[in-house]
Protein backbone atom coordinates (compact mmCIF):
# COMPACT_ATOMS: atom_id res chain seq x y z
CA UNK A 1 0.00 0.00 0.00
CA UNK A 2 2.56 2.34 1.22
CA UNK A 3 4.69 1.71 -2.16
CA UNK A 4 1.59 2.73 -4.37
CA UNK A 5 1.41 5.66 -2.64
CA UNK A 6 4.49 6.84 -3.10
CA UNK A 7 4.50 5.74 -7.00
CA UNK A 8 1.32 7.93 -7.17
CA UNK A 9 2.90 11.22 -5.52
CA UNK A 10 5.94 10.81 -7.67
CA UNK A 11 3.99 10.37 -11.17
CA UNK A 12 1.55 13.60 -9.85
CA UNK A 13 4.73 15.36 -9.61
CA UNK A 14 5.75 14.76 -12.95
CA UNK A 15 5.62 17.99 -15.24
CA UNK A 16 2.86 17.68 -18.22
CA UNK A 17 4.30 16.77 -21.64
CA UNK A 18 5.25 20.53 -22.77
CA UNK A 19 2.79 21.53 -25.80
CA UNK A 20 3.26 24.50 -28.20
CA UNK A 21 1.39 26.06 -30.93
CA UNK A 22 3.01 26.30 -34.59
CA UNK A 23 1.28 28.16 -37.40
CA UNK A 24 1.27 27.35 -41.04
CA UNK A 25 1.14 30.72 -42.75
CA UNK A 26 0.96 31.49 -46.54
CA UNK A 27 3.20 34.52 -47.08
CA UNK A 28 1.53 36.87 -50.30
CA UNK A 29 3.43 34.86 -52.49
CA UNK A 30 1.82 31.12 -51.74
CA UNK A 31 5.36 30.20 -49.73
CA UNK A 32 4.30 28.43 -46.89
CA UNK A 33 6.08 29.61 -43.70
CA UNK A 34 6.01 28.34 -39.81
CA UNK A 35 5.61 30.83 -36.67
CA UNK A 36 4.80 30.36 -32.95
CA UNK A 37 2.16 32.90 -33.28
CA UNK A 38 -1.08 33.59 -35.36
CA UNK A 39 -0.66 34.03 -39.25
CA UNK A 40 -2.71 37.91 -38.76
CA UNK A 41 0.61 39.09 -37.01
CA UNK A 42 4.10 38.87 -39.51
CA UNK A 43 6.36 39.49 -36.36
CA UNK A 44 5.65 40.93 -32.79
CA UNK A 45 4.40 44.05 -33.45
CA UNK A 46 3.35 43.77 -37.14
CA UNK A 47 0.06 44.45 -38.85
CA UNK A 48 -2.07 41.40 -40.48
CA UNK A 49 -0.98 40.00 -43.13
CA UNK A 50 -1.86 36.89 -45.26
CA UNK A 51 -3.78 34.33 -43.36
CA UNK A 52 -3.41 30.23 -43.84
CA UNK A 53 -6.72 28.25 -43.58
CA UNK A 54 -7.62 26.59 -40.83
CA UNK A 55 -7.70 22.53 -40.65
CA UNK A 56 -11.00 20.84 -40.70
CA UNK A 57 -12.98 23.57 -41.39
CA UNK A 58 -16.15 23.24 -43.96
CA UNK A 59 -15.52 26.28 -45.49
CA UNK A 60 -13.14 26.47 -48.40
CA UNK A 61 -9.19 26.79 -47.59
CA UNK A 62 -9.72 30.69 -49.10
CA UNK A 63 -13.09 31.91 -47.29
CA UNK A 64 -11.10 29.90 -43.79
CA UNK A 65 -8.45 32.11 -44.83
CA UNK A 66 -10.54 35.44 -45.22
CA UNK A 67 -12.46 34.67 -42.04
CA UNK A 68 -9.76 34.35 -39.92
CA UNK A 69 -8.58 37.47 -41.09
CA UNK A 70 -11.54 39.60 -40.73
CA UNK A 71 -11.53 38.03 -36.95
CA UNK A 72 -8.07 38.87 -36.08
CA UNK A 73 -8.77 42.43 -37.79
CA UNK A 74 -11.52 43.07 -35.37
CA UNK A 75 -9.94 42.64 -32.44
CA UNK A 76 -7.35 45.14 -33.51
CA UNK A 77 -10.23 47.89 -33.51
CA UNK A 78 -7.96 50.32 -35.42
CA UNK A 79 -9.14 54.22 -34.98
CA UNK A 80 -11.15 56.20 -37.32
CA UNK A 81 -9.33 57.54 -40.07
CA UNK A 82 -10.21 60.74 -41.58
CA UNK A 83 -11.55 61.30 -45.06
CA UNK A 84 -9.20 62.60 -47.56
CA UNK A 85 -5.94 61.66 -49.58
CA UNK A 86 -4.17 60.14 -47.09
CA UNK A 87 -1.05 58.28 -49.28
CA UNK A 88 -1.50 54.27 -49.40
CA UNK A 89 -4.94 52.32 -48.23
CA UNK A 90 -4.09 51.24 -44.52
CA UNK A 91 -6.10 49.19 -42.19
CA UNK A 92 -9.22 51.10 -41.01
CA UNK A 93 -9.96 53.12 -43.89
CA UNK A 94 -13.58 53.30 -45.54
CA UNK A 95 -14.00 52.69 -49.13
CA UNK A 96 -14.11 56.44 -49.57
CA UNK A 97 -10.92 56.78 -48.11
CA UNK A 98 -9.50 54.21 -50.45
CA UNK A 99 -10.68 55.67 -53.46
CA UNK A 100 -9.49 58.84 -52.12
CA UNK A 101 -6.03 57.87 -51.65
CA UNK A 102 -3.13 57.66 -54.00
CA UNK A 103 -4.17 53.97 -55.24
CA UNK A 104 -7.81 55.33 -56.52
CA UNK A 105 -10.34 53.24 -58.46
CA UNK A 106 -10.06 49.67 -58.28
CA UNK A 107 -9.51 48.30 -61.97
CA UNK A 108 -11.74 45.70 -60.55
CA UNK A 109 -13.85 44.44 -57.19
CA UNK A 110 -15.17 41.34 -56.13
CA UNK A 111 -17.51 39.73 -53.24
CA UNK A 112 -16.92 37.33 -51.32
CA UNK A 113 -18.80 35.25 -48.94
CA UNK A 114 -17.02 34.17 -45.08
CA UNK A 115 -18.81 33.26 -41.78
CA UNK A 116 -18.89 36.40 -40.02
CA UNK A 117 -20.37 38.44 -43.42
CA UNK A 118 -19.63 39.68 -47.09
CA UNK A 119 -16.29 41.14 -47.75
CA UNK A 120 -15.18 43.32 -50.57
CA UNK A 121 -11.63 42.73 -52.71
CA UNK A 122 -10.32 45.69 -54.88
CA UNK A 123 -8.11 44.51 -57.28
CA UNK A 124 -5.23 46.83 -58.91
CA UNK A 125 -2.94 46.47 -61.31
CA UNK A 126 0.36 44.75 -59.93
CA UNK A 127 -1.18 42.41 -57.92
CA UNK A 128 -2.19 44.86 -55.07
CA UNK A 129 -5.44 44.38 -53.43
CA UNK A 130 -7.29 45.92 -50.64
CA UNK A 131 -10.20 43.83 -48.28
CA UNK A 132 -12.94 45.24 -46.58
CA UNK A 133 -14.66 43.56 -43.97
CA UNK A 134 -18.46 43.71 -44.06
CA UNK A 135 -18.30 46.85 -42.06
CA UNK A 136 -16.80 48.57 -45.24
CA UNK A 137 -13.48 48.88 -43.28
CA UNK A 138 -9.97 47.66 -44.59
CA UNK A 139 -8.48 44.88 -42.91
CA UNK A 140 -5.89 43.69 -45.33
CA UNK A 141 -3.60 45.46 -47.39
CA UNK A 142 -1.44 43.34 -49.98
CA UNK A 143 1.46 45.02 -52.05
Amino acid sequence: MMRSWWVFVGLSLLAPPATAEIFKCSDGKGNAKYQNFPCPIDSIGSTATAVAPKENDAASPRQSARASQVKAAATQAPAPIASGPRGEPRIGMTMEDVRASTWGEPVRTETSEIMEGIIEIWYYDDSRTVQFDSKGRVFLVEH
